[in-house]
């Protein structure tokens, strides 16, 4: 770990060396203290997109906009109103832009998302973070939104653009039946502003403060008061969405399970998911015959890792209130999780009731397949400034040759004036398959300050050697220690060719029961963005693994492991709709060996073997006209093993995508994995795709082959979606 060390201390000291050199960040515009009282609109504003009717300067007016990129008063103006009724939430914007490119190359709605110049409204209708909602519009008038409650939101909200010489301008109509609010006496919520420039890849926001970590930290944010809404008038719709799925072809019976490979399976055909809103805040959500066919998301990859790969989730029953069934707490250095949806594979139905209730968010679940019948529910509670926070989660786990229970509670404090504070979590396993529950436990506790300039944590960390909850996701288990965060950031001076920079540093070392060190690590990376679009982050990473042939309480074959990199990675354009990105990696780093081995604790795959890795990386989209956009990628490995000699493996992604409209799109896409070294089996991939929104919410796919299959399928999916009810995701 010398060398580990030596690395870090080098660049702590340019970290500091630049610290001194930036300016201090801009005074607040607004920020959390302040309170602006809601307006409601004498009539519905005309939606033409040029925000020229007067009703719009009786509304409540957002000005002194601050570049959070450079944490400086913005340089283009920007105006906000807002107004409101019984049915609507009314938003225009004025946007002026001499001297820098208007951008607005993207044509369809929810595709390119943070590509093009844009205006967005972000409403806390909680006041305590837990029920969050965007609504983002381009200089062409496409739409994109997202919320805390769904990875899927997408209802029928308006939006109109126009462009006028160096000005454009934009209006939102959200209807409150999107949203969920509480509808009794009158409430306040939390609301931000914020602009993003792709030419000069800047992001502007009016709500501001010093410790403000992003522009989506609602606790920052100004007060929205004296809402007064009608009974019932923020509560979504019930909705239905019910599926037909037929597919074609020699592998129309091949789909991928959770595990990432394609079994021969036979899929429902008809399927329902439903959403029953039972007050403003709360909804039952219930899944029957779930679709799994996945022809959405590709998340492929050759490159080597040491732990196991967090997936992320696209199923509808499982994305509607995630968030409220798993809490956000914290974790170190990891992405734990007692309950993680892509490890239930097939199931036959589904219910959860997921909410909030005034300060507190609440989700229980049910789901049921072959042999398990598991259970899981999560708790969390906010103060109004979101210092404190409760929380509590758990699963009960019914299988057929066992049960598995686990659950855990914590809590955090971090004081809103100093931004320091503490938190602790303590998690618990049980069960059939759980030897001894004393060591079956995860226990934190931390402390930090937690500001914008500069953050520094510290933590304890004891996972015991049993404790591998069956639903959940355990990175490594069988340590205990220490682990420190330290994290800088800045934005360079008027003259300066930096706009920005941060640097991130983590140190832990583990031990284990025998008391070796089971895992000790150490990494730093430096990202700095200059005025040009350049961008640059220098990175090491070195870690050190003990490995076993078997594990707690009888260890043997005890071999400890380097898995290890450095690089450089080069950014340009990133944030606009044509960015190119390139890195390049190198280290020792353990690899199972070409004819695999025992079964070894901890490590995927088989007994590790020391090896060289290389690895690369050039990535790049590019919009041609006005509806064309081309994305290539080409990822590359090279193995050197001491005994074996070199192995190399190739990546290439080719795609085309073409925009039919703000509601379709469709999509080729080649793909093609060569040689025998790297994390994933040759193949070559081409994979089609139309989908297509329409008014009235129904929904169509058609897709040949697979996106993340590793070879061509000859499979032919059609699905359509027939939408019943409130807009998709509420």
């Amino acid at each position: 770990m010398r060398a580990a060390s030596a690395r870090l201390l080098s660049l702590y000291a340019l970290v500091c060396a630049l610290f001194a050199l930036v300016q201090l960040p801009a005074s607040a515009s607004v920020d959390r203290k302040d309170s602006f009282p809601a307006v409601v609109a004498a009539h519905v504003p005309a939606l033409d997109g040029t925000a020229d009717d007067p009703i719009w300067q009786t509304g409540l007016a957002a000005k002194s906009f601050v570049n959070f990129t450079s944490r400086k008063p913005a340089h283009l103006n920007t105006v906000a109103y807002l107004l409101y009724d019984d049915k609507n939430i009314y938003v225009a914007f004025v946007c002026e832009q001499p001297g820098v490119p208007i951008t607005a190359k993207q044509t369809t709605n929810d595709v390119g998302s943070g590509l093009d110049d844009s205006v967005g409204v972000s409403l806390d209708t909680s006041g305590v973070g837990s029920e969050m909602y965007d609504f983002y519009v381009t200089p062409r008038g496409v739409r994109y939104e997202d919320s805390m409650e769904s990875s899927r939101y997408s209802p029928p909200w308006q939006a109109a653009a126009n462009v006028a010489g160096t000005t454009w301008t934009a209006e939102f109509v959200i209807p409150l039946k999107d949203l969920r609010a509480h509808s009794s006496g009158v409430q306040a919520w939390r609301i931000n502003f914020v602009r993003h420039i792709a030419a000069t890849d800047e992001k502007y926001s009016w709500a501001f403060d010093a410790n403000m970590q992003d522009v989506s930290s609602s606790q920052y944010w100004p007060e929205l008061s004296g809402i007064k809404l009608s009974a019932g008038a923020a509560r979504p719709q019930p909705r239905a969405d019910i599926y037909g799925l037929e597919s074609f072809g020699g592998d129309r019976k091949f789909f991928q399970v959770n595990s990432g490979a394609f079994e021969a399976t036979t899929p429902p055909t008809v399927g329902l998911d439903f959403t029953v809103p039972f007050t403003d805040t709360l909804a039952a959500v219930g899944t029957l015959a779930p679709d799994f066919s996945n022809v959405e998301i590709d998340q492929q990859t050759i490159a080597p890792q040491e732990f196991q790969r967090f997936l992320n989730e696209y199923r509808p029953f499982f994305s509607q209130g995630a968030n409220f069934v798993s809490p956000q707490v914290f974790n170190i250095n990891d992405s734990d999780a007692l309950f993680y949806s892509p490890g239930i594979g097939k199931f036959d139905r589904g219910f959860k009731v997921e909410g909030t209730a005034g300060h507190n968010s609440i989700g229980l679940l049910d789901v049921k397949g072959s042999g398990f019948d598991d259970s899981a529910f999560g708790f969390q509670n906010a103060t109004s400034d979101q210092a404190l926070s409760i929380f509590g989660d758990g699963v009960i786990a019914r299988r057929v040759n066992g049960v598995d229970d686990s659950a855990q509670f914590g809590s955090s404090y971090f004081n809103p004036k100093t931004e320091i504070g503490a938190g602790f979590k303590l998690a618990q396993e049980w069960g059939t398959f759980v030897p001894n529950a004393a060591l079956a436990r995860d226990d934190i506790g931390l402390i930090g300050v937690n500001r914008q300039a500069y953050a520094v944590y510290t933590a304890i960390e004891d996972i015991g050697p049993y404790f591998d909850p069956i639903d959940g996701f355990t990175q490594i288990n069988d340590i205990k220690g220490p682990v420190g965060i330290l994290k800088f950031a800045g934005a360079g001076s008027n003259g300066d060719v930096i706009k920005g920079w941060d640097f991130t540093a983590v140190a832990d070392r583990y031990l284990d029961r025998s008391g070796a060190v089971h895992e000790a690590d150490s990494f730093g990376q430096l990202t700095v963005d200059f005025k040009d679009l350049f961008s640059l982050y220098p990175f090491f990473s070195d870690s050190e693994l003990r490995q076993y042939l078997t594990c707690y309480p009888h260890y043997s074959g005890g071999q400890t492991n380097a898995f290890d990199s450095s690089g450089l990675g080069i950014g340009y354009r990133d944030g606009s709709s044509s960015p190119i990105d390139a890195s390049f990696s190198g280290g020792a780093f353990a690899l199972p060996p070409p004819n695999g081995g025992p079964n070894v604790c901890d490590a995927p795959g088989g007994a590790a073997t020391s090896a060289y890795l290389q690895q690369y990386t050039v990535s790049t989209s590019q919009r041609i006209g006005q509806r064309l956009t081309l994305s290539l990628e080409t990822d590359g490995t090279r193995e050197r093993y001491q005994y074996f000699g070199a192995d190399n493996q190739w990546l290439r992604r080719v795609a085309l995508d073409e925009s039919l409209g703000k509601q379709a799109d469709v999509s080729i896409g080649y793909r093609s994995i060569s040689g025998s070294g790297g994390f994933a089996s040759p193949g070559k991939n081409f994979s089609f795709g139309l989908h297509e929104r329409f008014a009235n919410q129904d929904e169509l796919y058609v897709n040949f082959g697979s996106p993340a299959a590793g070879a061509t399928l000859n499979r032919l999916i059609v699905k359509f979606i027939l939408h019943v009810g409130g807009g998709a995701g509420t």
